[in-house]
């Protein structure tokens, strides 16, 4: 099992070649087959580049790498724990967020939305969302946070300080993206856990993704040990491939 990664200037040509990997690859008109991308706009473009084709396309799963991720954790593992994103915060941010320590510890960040609720549910919507975003492209830091609040020790900023009560507050019932990646990471070296994730996803394709994070890249190479991932890569230069040119200026 490998990575194969195919890149290309032309997005066209990397959805044919999508297409032809898809009928190749086909286990059978009854099992699934994965594609990630990143937009609903590029999953409703590659679905009609593939029905051209093709001459068919069913039983495609389009999914975002959030989404896959999730897929492949529920395939594996059912630790029956719910994983905090930016819905499941929300409100949680917004009622500590009054809380007399947080307002008293950092008055001027409390001063912002003092005695404003609409404020204060905008700040709560933003901060859902910078802590979605830390999970996948700061994961160093959640883990730093993560291992003061098993620590016991004193938060040291005012984001620390809503994140580890955040956990406090949201309990044993559920874990963060990076603690789901780490139990996953170490779930995939069991050889039933694998079997049971390639059941469900014997060949995964990621179409045109931007920004691949250390997050996704450590959990994709535990999955490379026993499936098949093929990237298809945009290259950004219309005339020239970018590993071509040999000096680090160019």
């Amino acid at each position: 099992m490998s990575i194969n990664l195919n890149v290309s200037n032309s997005l066209q040509l990397l959805s044919l070649r999508l297409a032809k990997d898809l009928k190749t690859n086909c286990k059978g008109p009854f099992v699934k087959q994965w594609v990630v991308t990143q937009t609903e706009g590029m999953n409703s473009w590659l679905k009609q580049t593939i029905a051209k084709e093709n001459k068919i396309a069913a039983n495609i799963n389009f999914c975002n790498p959030n989404d896959i991720i999730t897929e492949i954790y529920r395939s594996g593992l059912s630790t029956g724990k719910q994983t905090i994103n930016t819905e499941i915060i929300r409100w949680s941010i917004y009622e500590i967020l009054d809380f007399d320590d947080f307002k008293t510890k950092f008055e001027d960040i409390a001063s912002y939305y003092q005695n404003n609720d609409i404020k204060r549910i905008a700040l709560s919507d933003e901060l859902a969302d910078l802590f979605d975003q830390y999970q996948i492209y700061r994961h160093d830091i959640i883990e730093i946070w993560n291992e003061k609040v098993s620590n016991g020790e004193a938060p040291e900023t005012w984001q620390m300080w809503l994140w580890m009560n955040v956990k406090i507050k949201l309990g044993s019932g559920y874990e963060d993206r990076v603690q789901m990646a780490n139990s996953l990471v170490s779930a995939l070296t069991n050889p039933e856990v694998q079997a049971s994730v390639k059941r469900n996803i014997p060949t995964l394709h990621l179409f045109g993704i931007a920004v691949i994070t250390p997050y996704y890249l450590r959990i994709f190479q535990a999955l490379a040990q026993f499936i098949d991932i093929h990237l298809y890569l945009v290259n950004p230069c219309p005339e020239h491939m970018w590993m071509d040119y040999s000096s680090e200026q160019q």
